[in-house]
């Protein structure tokens, strides 16, 4: 394959936990429980109050840039798109030097007397918004940062004070970051690995809906003959019953491919729909939820995607008929509307066998299954399907 495939990992924060917590109960050698292993205590005195206002502050601006910056670099030209990148590691620099500040200013009150429970709340989260600021910088061109984000993610991940939601949310961040430079020639090298660190997640939060959640994208976006024994392996695992029911609709999905279905359907003026009425064209299902994060960018990539002439049926997957009015006034020219309070239990949903929102599903001009896949698939499949 002749674009190089980059993937994030986990080695970075997962792989030395063993070494680090070795006789150190799980704290960082050298250090008490509890204290960060980077910048000594003893930060601004702030009062309860100005902690707790700071802290406020601070959930808007670690994972996110204020409205003003955020800007669409695409159509930018290569000089300006560098001033915005620069811009945004400013941003997320200040962020995570106020968030520091905020971290040794509880630790210095802890100090005076110990944090109630809900100030060592407020402190976890405090050095949670430290490492995500500083990922974000890195992520924004600051690669100067990287040791210090990687450093503090390892001193998060190794503190067993910290809620596990903070913990898996900063392992999974640097997973999307810290090896971003790992490169591999093939899918199958990439997918191999990358499920290797998948499998490190879960292995440190099983119980967390999340790694769960990239398990699942592990197994969606894994080549076809690597597919069957994951979802083997996915199905031995003690996860709850959807999960495993996305994970088979995956495998019939590949098992349906090259095969003749009939889809039928209500849709949401009432009239009943047969997948037959459409013969002679392919056939598009758009799945796609109102409530998805990035949703305008999908709708924007299927719309560009999917020609005037081409017939295509958009299926929300929303149990808040709010969510599915909102994403339908983008979604012009469908040849019809499916809506289900039922969400993902709905009929026509399971008959897609696309556990994966936002996709696309397509039939060929006969009615032919050709496949499955992201938005950005479609004019690949539409090729597949012969138009």
């Amino acid at each position: 394959m002749k674009n190089v495939i980059v993937i994030v990992s986990l080695l970075t924060v997962l792989a030395p936990i063993a070494a680090f917590s070795q006789g150190n109960n799980g704290t960082v050698p050298g250090k008490t429980k509890g204290e960060d292993t980077n910048q000594p205590h003893g930060g601004p005195s702030l009062n309860a109050n100005e902690r707790a206002q700071t802290l406020a502050d601070l959930r808007g601006q670690a994972g996110k840039l204020p409205a003003s910056k955020r800007v669409d670099r695409s159509g930018l030209a290569a000089t300006r798109r560098k001033n915005v990148r620069n811009q945004n590691a400013d941003h997320f620099r200040t962020t995570a030097a106020t968030a520091r500040l905020l971290v040794e200013s509880y630790d210095a009150a802890d100090q005076e007397s110990p944090l109630s429970a809900e100030e060592k709340l407020a402190w976890a989260e405090a050095r949670g918004l430290e490492a995500m600021a500083l990922f974000n910088a890195v992520e924004s061109g600051d690669g100067e940062l990287r040791p210090e984000a990687v450093e503090r993610a390892k001193s998060i991940y190794l503190d067993r004070d910290i809620e596990n939601s903070i913990r898996f949310e900063v392992a999974a961040k640097a997973l999307h970051v810290e090896m971003r430079g790992r490169r591999f020639s093939n899918r199958t090298e990439y997918f191999t690995a990358f499920q290797e660190q998948a499998e490190r997640l879960y292995a440190a939060f099983p119980a967390d809906p999340r790694s769960w959640d990239m398990l699942l994208v592990v197994v969606n976006g894994a080549p076809k003959g690597m597919r069957p024994e994951l979802i083997d392996r996915f199905l031995l695992k003690p996860l709850p019953v959807e999960y495993k029911e996305r994970a088979r609709l995956m495998l019939e999905a590949d098992q349906a491919v090259g095969q003749p279905i009939e889809l039928n359907w209500i849709d949401v003026e009432g009239e009943q729909i047969s997948s037959a009425n459409f013969q002679g064209s392919p056939l598009v299902f758009y799945v796609w939820s109102g409530s998805a994060q990035g949703k305008r960018t999908d709708h924007d990539v299927f719309l560009n995607a999917v020609s005037r002439s081409l017939n295509w049926i958009s299926v929300n997957t929303d149990r808040n008929k709010r969510f599915a009015a909102a994403g339908e006034q983008f979604l012009k020219g469908a040849a019809s509307y499916y809506y289900d309070s039922s969400g993902k239990k709905s009929g026509l949903y399971k008959a897609l066998k696309s556990p994966k929102v936002p996709s696309v599903v397509v039939l060929d001009a006969q009615g032919v299954f050709v496949g499955r896949g992201d938005p950005s698939e479609l004019t690949q499949l539409l090729g597949q399907a012969g138009n």
